[in-house]
């Protein structure tokens, strides 16, 4: 697994980036997910600053990397999660019943991506 990870990290280099704004938001109400939205978009100009952590999700070439990663959205929120996933969580009791929200965020964040047939490559840029 390792040899075919490294093999992929160093084909990877030679593929072309682009640089995406990636969004991501979750609310989630009384242990049901209420609403998900993930957004994606091209980056009109070039993100300055660091290269931070990579990931790799694997999966089936799509169009779009929105379709791609709408379709390995799990996947994708657990590579981020440690990292980047802001989150909230308000409880309250109203008439002896309990509530709550939890809200998973990703705020606007600039990725370099490169695109192959079997897996995609998310680079964080940081600021």
């Amino acid at each position: 697994m390792l040899y075919k990870l490294l093999n992929l990290l160093l084909l990877s280099t030679f593929l072309s980036a682009d640089q995406y704004i990636i969004s991501y938001r979750s609310v989630i109400k009384n242990s049901m997910l209420y609403s998900e939205k993930l957004s994606v978009s091209k980056s009109m100009k070039e993100c300055a600053g660091y290269y931070d952590k990579a990931f790799i999700i694997f999966g089936t070439k799509t169009d779009t990397l929105n379709s791609f990663l709408q379709n390995n959205i799990t996947d994708f929120v657990e590579n981020i999660m440690p990292y980047y996933l802001e989150l909230k969580n308000s409880e309250k009791t109203q008439n002896l019943i309990n509530s709550n929200l939890t809200t998973l965020r990703l705020e606007p964040t600039c990725f370099e991506v490169q695109i192959n047939d079997n897996f995609v490559k998310l680079t964080r840029i940081k600021q």
